[in-house]
């Protein structure tokens, strides 16, 4: 160990002229829209809603929760969906949809599941979902102990487009009084005090509608549909100076003493991430050419908010619409789309089509999304606040549908994964004991929608009775449509069987 060694300030400056010219590459982006890939894009979405499709209204008689969301019957989608499904009924995407149910998160055991004799819920399942790794102890319980879907996807498929992927909330803040959780995790890169620090780090969302239209499309030049120019030398020689950085470090890495090595280290792979990202631009096939590819009007100022609620309903329309496009000039692939919070506090007002009753039928003033699953609204109250999440998705769905693609759709090759925080209960324990965890603060009887993806496997058009099943297989299954080089989700490495073609 070479402890007296110093570091030659010019190896610094090469280093740190790469890195200032890096902002130079996103414009870069820009000039590359043009032609047609050999392959027609496949793209993933992530969708999430923070309560379950029931409330704690428990039938006297069946000792069950009756329920508004889920269909009765296993197989095909022979009936119409009911209330919380509406909109893809309505949207005419039955037969694009697939519905399972009745999985759960373990909530004691080995793994795969919530906290080891945890007594609490919220923020618990939403972990093990979207990573399919486990939490056991009381440290993290608001955080995923493993990368999420969307950012393990985009790793695989993200380099060939401007954003390897878009991290999106709808809900704009922690109303009444709740806190938030957000869905999209990386790992932690570097040292770090697993005592005091999770395994992963956060990537937040943007929920500005505006700041989303300015991150797609600021630089960006629709395509035309020419042949592409020839590869700028500016752009081959900044390719060449993070060659040359590489080697530098390279030789310089065995005269370091250990600390320095290893951040060292940690510098040396984000610059091999980004020569990644800049061959992927320079060499891969340009983005697909498409006479829908527009930019759209920037949209106006945030609304602020108010009564707990900051029209998040026209929030959620815009970054539908922003998404759309963005699959439709290939801007990225990969979309994490958070709409409400776990224990979320928004107030859905009564315009947007939901009537909060007592169990008596009485009706209720509208109070936090959470207190409807909670007594302040029954049962029906809570499909109908499902129905105005799933209104969104099955727009985006249906706005992919109506997209040409290929020999086919957007939504052909577009897998939509929608999932919530939790279940619908059920009368089996841990203990095998006929006692039940019962709603709305269950991990049992969970249930997803697999929307879209036919080109990419997925089998729809019918309700999978999934028992015992982990809900973060059906991401995983989705995952494996768009890149069959997903192996596993976490500890997760099994798919629901017959929700893909061969499994």
């Amino acid at each position: 160990m070479a402890r007296n060694f110093t570091l030659d300030r010019r190896a610094m400056l090469l280093g740190a002229g790469a890195a200032l010219s890096l902002p130079l590459m996103e414009a870069m982006v820009g000039k590359r829209a043009f032609g047609a890939p050999t392959d027609t894009p496949k793209r993933f979405v992530f969708a999430y809603c923070g309560i379950p499709p029931v409330g704690e209204q428990v039938d006297g008689k069946t000792g069950k929760p009756p329920q508004y969301v889920l269909p009765d019957a296993p197989g095909p989608l022979s009936v119409p969906f009911k209330l919380g499904l509406e909109p893809l009924e309505t949207l005419g995407l039955r037969p694009d949809s697939t519905v399972i149910s009745n999985m759960r998160i373990p909530r004691t055991g080995s793994g795969n599941g919530r906290r080891y004799g945890s007594g609490g819920f919220h923020y618990e399942t939403m972990g093990p979902l979207v990573s399919g790794t486990s939490e056991l102890t009381n440290k993290f319980s608001r955080y995923a102990m493993g990368p999420s879907c969307d950012w393990l996807l985009a790793q695989q498929i993200g380099a060939a487009t401007r954003l390897p992927s878009l991290v999106y909330m709808v809900q704009s803040a922690a109303f009444s009084g709740y806190t938030l959780d957000y869905i999209s995790y990386k790992p932690r890169t570097g040292k770090y005090n697993p005592e005091y620090e999770p395994p992963t780090l956060r990537n937040d969302p943007i929920v500005s509608p505006r700041a989303a239209f300015d991150q797609l499309f600021t630089g960006f030049t629709p395509p035309m549909g020419t042949e592409p120019p020839p590869v700028d030398a500016e752009s081959l020689r900044r390719r060449e100076i993070l060659k040359r950085v590489q080697a530098s470090y390279a030789r310089l890495q065995p005269k370091l003493g250990r600390g320095d090595r290893l951040r060292l280290d940690e510098h040396v792979a984000n610059i091999r991430a980004l020569e990644l990202r800049v061959n992927a631009l320079i060499d891969a096939p340009p983005p697909v050419t498409t006479s829908t590819c527009k930019v759209p009007t920037r949209p106006g100022a945030d609304p602020a908010a108010a009564s707990n609620y900051a029209d998040e309903d026209a929030r959620a329309a815009a970054l539908v619409d922003l998404t759309h496009m963005a699959f439709a000039c290939d801007l990225s692939r990969v979309v994490s789309l958070e709409l409400t919070s776990s224990m979320s506090g928004i107030v859905l007002p009564n315009s947007l089509g939901i009537t909060y009753r007592n169990w008596d039928g009485s009706s209720l003033k509208a109070p936090p999304l959470h207190e409807a699953t909670h007594g302040q609204g029954d049962n029906l109250s809570v499909a109908e606040c499902i129905r105005w999440h799933m209104k969104h998705v099955a727009a985006l769905a249906k706005k992919l549908k109506d997209t040409p693609d290929g020999s086919g759709t957007m939504l052909d090759n577009t897998v939509i994964v929608f999932a919530m925080e939790a279940g619908i209960g059920n009368t089996r324990l841990e203990s095998g004991s006929v006692v039940g965890e019962r709603p709305p603060h269950t991990s049992e009887g969970m249930a997803a929608v697999i929307i879209g993806g036919k080109n990419l496997g997925m089998q729809l058009g019918q309700h999978i009775v999934a028992t015992d099943k982990h809900p973060s297989s059906v991401i995983l299954t989705a995952m494996r449509g768009v890149s069959p080089a997903i192996t596993a989700l976490g500890e997760i490495a099994a798919e629901i069987p017959g929700l893909r073609a061969g499994v």
